[in-house]
């Protein structure tokens, strides 16, 4: 399936980043990456994360803590602590990466597991 490359934002949300003082956090979601940024004591933050690097998507209930992981290729984990919509974030992602989100843990986990919110 192709996709149509946006400038539009699919989807926004306040979010953290684990191990990281990020002040005004921001994710970005469009159709072919997620932008995350923000500010640290050092300045500016930003990390991009290409789709098509994604392999999988898990989420969490709660705002808390880390509720939304994204695991890449090359098996490393961007755990995001979402302040809204974790459940859309990942059945948007979900659709725009062609998974089924009925096949996959479409409800949250009950919990994370433990050192999730270390990225690896």
């Amino acid at each position: 399936m192709q996709r149509v490359v946006s400038d539009e934002p699919l989807l926004v949300s306040p979010c953290d980043v684990p191990n990281q003082s990020l002040f005004w956090g921001r994710a970005y979601l469009y159709s072919d990456r997620i932008i995350i940024t923000g500010w640290t004591w050092r300045g500016r933050y930003r990390e991009c994360v290409a789709l098509d690097r994604v392999e999988s998507t898990r989420w969490w209930g709660g705002l808390d803590d880390v509720n939304f992981m994204l695991r890449l290729q090359n098996d490393r984990r961007v755990p995001l602590q979402l302040k809204r919509s974790a459940g859309r974030w990942h059945c948007c992602v979900s659709d725009l990466l062609d998974h089924d989100v009925l096949a996959s843990p479409a409800l949250p986990s009950p919990t994370p597991p433990p050192n999730m919110n270390r990225a690896a």
